[in-house]
């Protein structure tokens, strides 16, 4: 009885920690299942270091998970501007230097008004400086988790590897 029991715990215990990944019908490859770390909190992020992958970004997805991102690499620090075009949701846009530091944050970016999409008249949200790298998590993120200009991004698992943060 006891090792009926135990089997049953353990076949429990796979099927409930077992978590199919829904991915979008983009194809990412390679580009998924890395993380970012931000004080102590960790993001998993999508890469999107392809002018390909950059243009796509979040455009078109219905939502995105909770503690979950897009991390935007450019190959070298320069201003950026980014806009909401096909966005479904607002989001926090974490700019970030070639130091790794957060240099600015655009908060509660909303998506575009229907006026907008028809008229093709995206506001543009800047950086106001040089940034290597952009994370797009969801609106509010910054806020519930304490993230602030200044503080130290940190890549890790094999984002350490391919950059230098």
């Amino acid at each position: 009885m006891k090792s009926l029991l135990f089997v049953c715990l353990i076949t429990l215990t796979l099927f409930t920690s077992c978590k199919i990944a829904q991915v979008d019908s983009y194809d990412w490859g390679d580009h998924l299942g890395n993380s970012v770390q931000i004080g102590l909190n960790i993001v998993s992020v999508d890469i999107a270091d392809t002018q390909d992958l950059r243009m796509t970004g979040l455009s078109n997805h219905e939502e995105l998970e909770l503690d979950r991102g897009m991390l935007f690499v450019y190959s070298e620090a320069s201003p950026r501007g980014f806009w909401m075009k096909g966005m479904e949701f607002p989001i926090d846009i974490i700019w970030i230097t070639e130091e790794c530091k957060i240099s600015n944050i655009t908060e509660n970016v909303p998506i575009p008004s229907m006026i907008a999409v028809n008229n093709e008249d995206y506001e543009i949200y800047t950086s106001g400086g040089p940034v290597e790298f952009v994370l797009e998590v969801n609106a509010g993120y910054v806020q519930d988790n304490q993230v602030f200009v200044g503080d130290t991004v940190i890549f890790l698992d094999e984002l350490a590897v391919r950059y230098k943060c």
